[in-house]
């Protein structure tokens, strides 16, 4: 694509197909604009601070585009077209300046003429999320698209890891609002599938940060050498396209996930490692969901299949029934919990016909457990064991019933300490702990102090890890570990 100031190049005219051997001659054209969108990117807390140096691509929903950069005060001017143009804010520059990207477009109607005072506010960032991409031989992986965001969908921030797989991602940490920070669909080499930490707004809602917080999540990149292939269907056998499939393992103490949508004919190819595998299709979310396509209320949500990876592909393929009857979505077997431990988790199920009430129908929950209407199972149980029960779920017009399984785990063993060794201004030690387990690391300058104060909280991808003091400044610095963040 050609670009010049005052100009609109049309991205949608700019694509060519090129095979090997074959030399193209393709002609470009420019469209001379006649009219401005002109306005600032400033800082949020402080109008009088703008954004210097920022790309800004401006853009239109039939691919016509042009792109500005704003000056030393964050003031833009762009040459437009008559019509409805998005602006937007290139990833790298917010990210260098440490400021958050908003993740809605800003929508500018320039139909009448040229419009000018249009003022983007961004937030900079007041915590982050650091951390490694490594391999599954622990080496370091480079230039993977990462992103944090929080759960409003309101910001996010947009970066890649370095040479050495190290990453620093921004966040706004306020207390009230979940953040995540996950790798990017887009831009990440299609034969690797990378962990997602434990916190993500799938599995509990994502974690809130705290202004100045500092939070370590290392990702694993395992190469995909196998695939889950498939097809959607609707009861008319008839494809459903552009749904997104997804596929999600837990692989030595790491989560994993992969999703992409269905092609013209339904079909889909996913590529995984090895490992047990849970697929499912989206049947809530955004245009790629089932709600969206089919409509809601008009559907059963499928629910998900099991799929073992062991060198070899695997079929996994969905039929969606019309609207009739109940279907249980909760996989057999529920989460782990632990001796001691408060247990959460419920039930679901789709139905059209109204509210699922649930009921134990056999076997037994773990001692102290209890199953409500709502399909809630919560309690603190005091004995290891697996624990195997049916339970039934009704609509009102019908009723199915669904085996489980919830296993109880041993207490976690008490974490224990390493001397700390001094490297100039710096203390080191090593803790022994367990995978998969939140940890809080206090320092304080005494051993009686009631003011111990949190250096770090961690899920650790190792049982021994190492901890490192940057700011022990005292010559006398106690340390100590707490279960949980």
């Amino acid at each position: 694509m050609p670009f010049k100031s005052n100009f609109v190049a049309n991205a949608g005219a700019a694509s060519v197909t090129l095979s090997s051997g074959v030399n193209l001659s393709s002609n470009l054209f420019l469209l001379s604009a006649d009219r401005t969108i002109s306005g600032s990117f400033l800082d949020a807390s402080d109008s009088a601070v703008g954004l210097p140096g920022v790309l800004v691509p401006i853009q239109t929903q039939n691919g016509l585009l042009t792109v500005a950069f704003t000056d030393t005060n964050g003031n833009f001017k762009a040459g437009v077209t008559a019509g409805f143009w998005k602006v937007e804010v290139s990833d790298q520059e917010t990210a260098g300046h440490n400021y958050l990207r908003p993740q809605n477009k800003v929508q500018v109607d320039a139909t009448a003429g040229s419009v000018s005072g249009v003022t983007i506010t961004l937030p900079k960032a007041n915590a982050i999320f650091y951390g490694t991409v490594k391999d599954g031989s622990n080496q370091p992986v480079a230039n993977i698209s990462l992103f944090s965001g929080d759960e409003q969908g309101n910001f996010e921030q947009n970066v890649t890891s370095a040479a050495d797989g190290t990453y620093f991602a921004g966040a706004y940490g306020n207390g009230n609002t979940a953040w995540q920070i996950q790798s990017s669909q887009d831009g990440n080499p299609a034969n690797y599938i990378f962990s997602s930490p434990s916190f993500d707004f799938s599995q509990n809602g994502g974690t809130n940060l705290l202004a100045g917080q500092a939070l370590h999540v290392n990702f694993v990149a395992l190469t995909a050498t196998n695939q889950i292939t498939g097809h959607v269907q609707d009861h008319n056998n008839s494809p459903i396209t552009g749904v997104q499939v997804v596929a999600s393992a837990t692989i030595n103490g790491a989560n994993f996930q992969t999703q992409i949508d269905t092609d013209g004919g339904g079909n889909y190819s996913l590529n995984v490692a090895n490992g047990t595998w849970s697929v499912s299709v989206s049947c809530q979310g955004g245009n790629d969901s089932l709600n969206n396509i089919l409509g809601f209320g008009n559907y059963q949500c499928p629910g998900g299949l099991g799929v073992i990876i062991s060198n070899n592909n695997a079929v996994a393929n969905f039929t969606i029934q019309q609207c009739n009857g109940i279907q249980v979505l909760s996989p057999t077997n529920l989460p782990d919990g632990q001796i001691g431990v408060f247990y959460s988790t419920s039930l679901s199920a789709s139905t059209c016909s109204g509210n699922a009430n649930w009921s134990l129908n056999s076997g037994s929950l773990p001692p102290g457990f209890n199953l409500n209407a709502s399909g809630f199972i919560t309690g603190t149980c005091s004995s290891t064991g697996t624990y195997n029960f049916n339970a039934s779920v009704s609509d009102g017009a019908t009723a199915t019933n669904h085996d489980f399984s919830i296993k109880i785990l041993p207490q976690a063993t008490p974490p224990t300490l390493g001397q700390p060794t001094r490297f100039g201004t710096h203390f080191q030690f090593t803790v022994n702990g367990s995978v998969g387990q939140n940890y809080t690391i206090q320092a304080a300058t005494n051993l009686g102090s009631t003011n111990w104060t949190s250096i770090l909280v961690t899920n650790p991808t190792l049982n021994t890890f190492q901890i490192s003091d940057t700011n022990a400044t005292n010559p006398a610095r106690f340390y100590r570990i707490l279960l949980g963040p």
